[in-house]
């Protein structure tokens, strides 16, 4: 026996140039030693097939024409297809390659038993997906469902994403996140389709199909009328409608404040630095942008770092910095606040109560303090619907000289598209006064010789009663 001068052969018998036995796995097929149809020849030698395709048992050298692997043949557990060997065992993410029906690893709504079999996670009560560790441990719970403790509990009433059992991070179409992280329903407001909570109460964003949304957030029938001081009339799946098409799902014209583009109401670039979504008008913010919150002037403030004390409030430096500082109690500084002071729970706060520090002592401009929460508009203000927020109404001693009769006459067209159909529903018609330039409030009484409109006086009612209703000339907001 002579030293093998043959690649991989270990025994040359007669001749150095003759192989009579090949260095394993490599065969001997005409003197040459090769790599069997089980493995595939490479640099450092020979490689099981199963090795570049799972499930594997024989295949074909890659060549120029098949640059990849082509497998010829199985283990029991996989099936031949294409050239590709699949687990054949039932809810198996690898099998076992040598053992048919035994897996390594399953899908993850199954987990491996000690017998190396698939069992799926449901046994275990409300459970999704699962694993084995030493027992059977849950993952995730089925939709409606939350781990807590180990054990899949029902998720808050109507939440769509859970933060847990109790706490909800997001409410399912038709509900709204309170500050508890509970969800109420939209229907607090008659035909509401969709809401956020501000200032602790409901507002609508969107009504139901062929209705509108007010200033005041409510939803009423659509009308080419309240276009002029209501957002989006809800057409379809068509946006920022004033009005419906005689079909009821496209727009026929758009909301003030937006313009049709190819048949598409387009609303014009938000003025309001920092805000996410502008409100009815282009300067009105609805939702401020991250780390932001809305004022009272429908503007965004920057967010106060760190946690508020009670009687404190978020104010902007003369640095333009935001600080918490003490509420103040001088009406002039109360009436330069944009942000509500924190007592407590209440809302609409501009300083709390010297004796229970989470009741309110003064309120925000606007409010009436009612045992020590600040509810409702006081008189000679009126409340902004878009925040809730009361603002004074201003009533000018007089339309400046010098207004042109095309202005005047400009003015009063724009409104005669209100009165000519008719009042809204939370406005009421009223006889202006007999006296020139004069109107009326609610109760029927005279009111500073001016008519509020939009919140803005001017004097109207002289040249108005032509065009007004015949029986009430005037409508007015003042309250």
């Amino acid at each position: 026996m002579s030293a093998c001068k043959v690649e991989n052969c270990t025994i040359c018998m007669t001749s150095d140039a003759v192989c009579d036995t090949c260095t394993s796995p490599f065969v001997l097929s005409g003197n040459v030693c090769s790599c069997p149809n089980t493995h595939l020849a490479v640099r450092s030698g020979c490689q099981i097939c199963a090795s570049a395709s799972p499930g594997c048992v024989t295949c074909k050298q890659p060549d120029i024409a098949t640059p990849t692997v082509e497998c010829q043949s199985c283990f029991a557990n996989f099936t031949l297809a294409a050239g590709v060997c699949t687990c054949a065992s039932r809810n198996c993410v690898e099998c076992e390659p040598e053992v048919a029906g035994q897996c390594r690893s399953c899908l993850p709504t199954h987990f491996l038993n000690g017998n190396k079999t698939c069992v799926p996670c449901s046994i275990m009560p409300l459970c999704s997906e699962c694993l084995f560790a030493g027992g059977i441990v849950c993952r995730k719970c089925i939709s409606g469902f939350v781990m807590a403790n180990n054990e899949c509990t029902a998720v808050p009433p109507n939440c769509a994403q859970p933060a847990d059992e109790v706490v909800c991070a997001r409410c399912e179409d038709g509900f709204a996140l309170t500050a508890q992280n509970t969800c109420t329903s939209c229907q607090a407001v008659a035909h509401c389709e969709k809401c956020i909570m501000r200032r602790g109460v409901v507002s609508c964003y969107r009504c139901e199909n062929q209705l509108g949304l007010t200033r005041d957030r409510q939803c009423e029938k659509c009308d080419a009328v309240l276009r002029f001081d209501s957002p989006q009339c809800v057409c379809g799946a068509a946006e920022n409608c004033g009005n419906c098409d005689a079909s009821g799902t496209a727009c026929q014209e758009c909301f003030r404040g937006y313009q049709k583009i190819g048949g598409v109401c387009v609303k014009a670039k938000c003025q309001v630095e920092n805000c996410f979504t502008c409100s009815d008008r282009p300067d009105s913010c609805m939702v401020c942008d991250s780390d932001y919150d809305l004022t009272n002037r429908d503007t965004c403030q920057h967010r106060c770092s760190g946690q508020p004390q009670q009687g404190s409030f978020c104010k902007e430096t003369a640095s333009r910095t935001y600080e918490w500082a003490n509420c103040p109690f001088k009406p002039e500084e109360i009436s330069q606040m944009l942000m509500p002071c924190v007592c407590g729970e209440e809302n609409n706060c501009a300083n709390c109560d010297f004796m229970f520090q989470n009741r309110c002592g003064k309120c925000l401009n606007g409010y009436q303090e009612k045992m020590g929460r600040c509810v409702e508009c006081a008189a000679g203000f009126a409340k902004q619907e878009s925040n809730g927020i009361c603002v004074k109404v201003i009533i000018p001693e007089e339309v400046k000289p010098g207004l042109s009769a095309g202005v005047i006459v400009g003015i009063a067209v724009a409104v005669v598209g209100i009165y000519r159909s008719g009042c809204w529903s939370r406005y009421r018609c009223l006889r202006c006064c007999k006296e020139a330039r004069a109107s009326s409030d609610r109760a029927g009484n005279c009111y500073n010789r001016r008519l509020t409109i939009y919140f803005t006086a001017v004097n109207q009612c002289a040249f108005l009663q032509k065009w007004c209703l015949p029986k009430f000339n005037c409508s007015v907001t003042i309250t």
